[in-house]
């Protein structure tokens, strides 16, 4: 086809019905499969190649078009007596997991929570924080989930941000609460104890801990703890849910950007929901009803809130909690968690599972029991993917690294591994089947219109856009940032998100990554950290000339780096250069998360540049390259 035809033949599509798409889908998952002949363009956004890894009944289903909490007890109308969640060996049920949550609803009405209205909650994931999650979206308020390790006045931020009305959070970050209450015009707070939930025996050492713990809680007007919050259930007849509105603001994770700035992305319903589905669908042949699920991930990220919680609870799965999980005891924890729990599934990011294999635990434990290794948030080298994969085939386990790739716009998953067929070493899978992806030729401006862009064809590679029915509605208050990342054309009416990655697509519909259009440095642990943000503090410092942020990959860990911060300080400094660092490196620390701040910070006598004059950081991060081959050797 022409570029003629190809507009026509997108512009007749896009003017089709719900059944007529779906019609047309099942033309193409044919066409595919060489079971009918037929124009086929070269272009994959408009082949769909992908469509014939997925079965017409999940072609043609209707989506789930409700509440996320609504979702929830639908899914699991047969699984009351099954367990939802295995809190350090309590085990709640799914009747008693809807119970909490109906309880937990008629608590946050009698204090004053409407449909509209934003509560943060900054924990991790504890059996309360889901329960307050669920609650709070059939009343139809906005869910604002937060870091509760980020500083005090990042919290403040982020609750003035998104105008946060009421909160519930860890107990241990009260005294920050305390510090913001009067300028966070926040009117409640709900304080949790990880102790809340555990089993009596556990909870009686937890009390005698948290007895030499200074943050303790004064109950008044504006703090309660949970126990007092939840006794207000029984004072409260029958709360019904909100009127369920498509399109409706339901969740707000945050994510980094190419600014550095923390950026509030917005969700949907449909967008977990329809996540949820989408898991399902590829996740059916590898477990289901009543498996183990091992959630390590946090509930303030995309990734641990939409594919850990709300997809693994649809599918009716036993969620094994470990809110003590995370990057510095990950080596030992994992390990330990795996032989104790053995459960069919785990999630987690590449250096998690190649640091799983090298644990003591592993050396003698029958794997028969894993059926499902989730990894997403980095790319995994293919090595270390063949490593686990033999690890665990010779372990007797079906268990092989199953790929995702994806964004916080997208829900955290665009593209998976769900079977052989699509499960190829180096691959991320295919796109998700509520999704579309188009390759386009790179160009480095913001100013772009996605309809005059150039589609390429199968195995070149290009900048990846993608089409997603799991989108997140806007950024919060950054108009700036969504006109440079989501455009819609002006042909079809369809809404495009720019991912600034790398890729190419094959001829069966599988996605590769090839590299990133941005300078982000993903840590081991998966998570981004803006160059930007660091470069920023310290460029703003008088005492500084230059400062570059660049990667320095892990010793330890296949996978991953860590920031580094080259700073080129003024002439008239240099003989304080010890004292300037302390100060810039305390500038930072004070400034941004602590999961965002550089790992090291150097002097430099001069900063590399291109021969345009540019800083030239391919330079700095071949030193740190170098730097740590010389460590290893």
């Amino acid at each position: 086809m022409n570029k003629e035809d190809l507009i026509e033949y997108e512009e007749r599509v896009s003017k089709f019905n719900a059944e007529e798409k779906k019609e047309h889908d099942l033309y193409l998952k044919r066409l595919a499969l060489g079971e009918i002949q037929g124009p086929k363009t070269g272009i994959a956004s408009i082949d769909k190649p992908w469509l014939k890894h997925y079965s017409d009944a999940d072609i043609v289903a209707d989506l789930p078009n409700m509440s996320m909490k609504k979702y929830l007890f639908e899914c699991n109308q047969n699984n009351s007596d099954r367990t939802a969640i295995n809190y350090y060996g309590h085990k709640i049920s799914y009747l008693n997991l809807i119970n909490h949550i109906e309880s937990s609803k008629k608590s946050f009405d009698s204090i004053g929570v409407k449909k509209g209205d934003v509560v943060s909650i900054a924990a991790p994931f504890i059996p309360e924080t889901v329960y307050s999650i669920y609650a709070l979206n059939a009343l139809g308020a906005v869910v604002n989930l937060v870091d509760p390790r980020v500083p005090s006045d990042k919290l403040l931020d982020y609750f003035k941000g998104s105008n946060t009305k009421y909160a519930v959070v860890f107990n241990s970050i009260y005294p920050k609460m305390k510090v913001i209450e009067d300028e966070s015009n926040i009117e409640k707070t709900i304080l949790m104890s990880p102790t809340d939930s555990l089993p009596i025996g556990m909870k009686i050492l937890g009390k005698v801990k948290e007895k030499f713990n200074d943050n303790k809680v004064e109950e008044n007007d504006k703090y309660e703890n949970w126990s007092t919050f939840i006794s207000r259930s029984k004072k409260v007849g029958y709360v019904p849910d909100a009127a369920y509105e498509k399109g409706n603001p339901a969740v707000i994770v945050y994510t980094s950007g190419t600014s550095g700035e923390p950026k509030g992305a917005i969700s949907s319903n449909e967008s977990f929901n329809y996540m949820a589905f989408n898991q399902n669908v590829c996740l059916k042949e590898r477990g289901g009803v009543g498996d183990k699920f091992l959630l390590i991930m946090p509930p303030f990220i995309a990734y641990g809130v939409a594919i850990g919680m709300h997809g693994q609870l649809c599918r009716g799965q036993e969620l094994i909690m470990i809110p003590s999980f995370n990057i510095d005891n990950q080596k030992e924890m994992l390990g330990n968690l795996v032989a104790k729990y053995k459960p069919q599934t785990i999630m987690g990011v590449p250096a998690f599972m190649v640091d799983l294999i090298k644990h003591p635990k592993m050396k003698d434990l029958d794997c028969e029991f894993l059926k499902t290794i989730i990894v997403g948030g980095d790319s995994m080298i293919p090595s270390a993917e063949e490593k686990v994969n033999k690890f665990f085939e010779a372990k007797k386990s079906e268990a092989r690294i199953c790929k995702g790739w994806g964004l916080t716009e997208v829900n955290s998953a665009a593209t998976y591994t769900k079977d052989a067929e699509t499960n190829k070493i180096g691959s991320v899978g295919a796109p998700l089947i509520c999704n579309n992806i188009k390759i386009v030729k790179p160009v480095e401006s913001d100013n772009i219109d996605i309809d005059e862009l150039e589609e390429l064809g199968y195995n070149e590679t290009g900048e990846i856009f993608i089409n997603s029915k799991t989108e997140i509605i806007d950024y919060l208050n950054n108009k700036e940032e969504s006109n440079r990342v989501f455009y819609t054309s002006k042909r079809t009416g369809e809404r495009w998100i720019r991912t600034k990655d790398l890729g190419r697509i094959t001829e069966d519909g599988l996605i590769y990554i090839d590299g990133r259009m941005k300078r982000i440095i993903i840590r081991p642990d998966g998570h981004n950290i803006s160059p930007f943000a660091i470069e920023h503090i310290i460029n703003s410092d008088s005492q500084v000339e230059s400062c570059a942020v660049v990667g320095r990959p892990s010793k330890e860990n296949e996978h991953g780096s860590y920031a580094v911060a080259y700073i080129q300080l003024k002439k008239q400094y240099l003989l304080r250069q010890q004292e300037i660092l302390q100060q810039l490196k305390d500038k930072v620390d004070y400034k941004l998360p602590p999961r965002d701040v550089a790992s090291e910070y150097k002097i430099i006598d001069s900063m590399p540049l291109t021969s345009i004059g540019k800083v030239d950081y391919k330079a700095l991060e071949e030193k740190e390259k170098q730097l740590v081959l010389r460590k290893s050797n």
